[in-house]
């Protein structure tokens, strides 16, 4: 019997694993330096200058107070580590204090929380200002960009050699929970070209790419998988993720498809809804593999919203194990 590690990396390889794979129990995401120093040392500041708030809702960029009003100005608010300076071997070992060894790892390769571009720019100019920068100083932004890209290069190189993750995630979160908040011109001519340079540079570190996007993506999705992008998360049911797995199969593994917004994660939800959610999602996304199961973790700490993950993980460990030996079983 394969452990959860194995039947996980299964899975991303495009095969049908023993059993659907449960994120939760198979994979650690580790967040690496750049995304909690300015965090650890209590500054709250990251290195575009942006201050960050930490509440029951998590961290989020304050960008009611952006720092920067002209993007010509980027450079004045960057201030990067020299990768080169730094003791990979030490500050790896400290951020992967904490991971599980019997599990896969996945780690985020961002300057931030914010993202890799899209959301940096937008937290740095608030997002009026930032979406106006696109049109108003379209060079400006495409060089901020570049910089951002040429950096995040050497990082893929620096978490590949001294974490070497099973999996490498980059980040941007383009969507509402109603569709995207740029258009697709927009995405191919200042975000695409810089996603595949680091799509390109974490396959040739030997590592598989994740992409986070929360929302209404789906207009972004074939362009990604094209470009070599081989999961995505947390890919929520505001999406046709069932129409997306007919058309793209096992090449791009879909780790989410529950989604906190649909009946189970209201507040009250019953026992039995919420554990039907569970199945549910496998019945529609799990069938030949291709999906990673995953709730997107606990949004907020209620003990209503705890109750509910309780039972929705117990059923999904449950209901995952038998889920193809049940389907030969039905086919034969």
């Amino acid at each position: 019997m394969m452990t959860d590690k194995e039947n996980y990396l299964a899975a991303l390889r495009g095969e049908q694993p023993e059993r659907v794979p449960l994120y939760f129990d198979s994979c650690s995401y580790i967040l690496p330096f750049t995304l909690t120093d300015y965090m650890r040392n209590g500054t709250m500041v990251d290195y575009m200058g942006v201050s960050w708030i930490i509440n029951e809702a998590g961290p989020m960029a304050d960008t009611r107070h952006p720092v920067m009003a002209d993007v010509c100005d980027w450079r004045k608010y960057v201030n990067l580590l020299d990768l080169d300076e730094l003791d990979g071997e030490a500050i790896a070992a400290q951020d992967m204090a904490g991971v599980d060894p019997e599990k896969a790892t996945a780690s985020f390769c961002m300057l931030t929380l914010g993202g890799n571009f899209y959301m940096q720019l937008m937290n740095m100019m608030g997002y009026e200002d930032g979406l106006c920068a696109f049109y108003d100083e379209p060079e400006a932004v495409k060089e901020f960009f570049e910089f951002l890209c040429e950096y995040e290069e050497k990082l893929v190189d620096f978490q590949a050699k001294y974490y070497n993750p099973d999996v490498i995630v980059i980040a941007d979160d383009l969507c509402s929970a109603t569709g995207p908040m740029i258009s697709k011109e927009i995405f191919d001519e200042f975000l695409a070209p810089l996603y595949k340079r680091l799509i390109d540079r974490i396959h040739a570190n030997g590592k598989f790419c994740e992409f986070h996007m929360c929302g209404k993506g789906e207009i972004f999705i074939e362009s990604l998988v094209e470009m070599g992008v081989n999961i995505w998360q947390p890919a929520q049911p505001l999406n046709d993720l069932k129409g997306l797995k007919a058309k793209f199969g096992n090449r791009l593994i879909i780790n989410g498809g529950w989604f906190t917004g649909g009946k189970a994660g209201v507040p009250g939800a019953c026992e039995e809804v919420v554990r039907q959610s569970a199945r549910d999602v496998m019945d529609d996304l799990a069938e030949g593999g291709g999906l990673v199961f995953w709730d997107g973790d606990p949004v907020g700490q209620s003990p209503d919203m705890l109750q509910k993950f309780e039972w929705l993980r117990d059923e999904a460990r449950k209901y995952s194990v038998d889920f193809y030996k049940n389907k030969e079983t039905v086919q034969a």
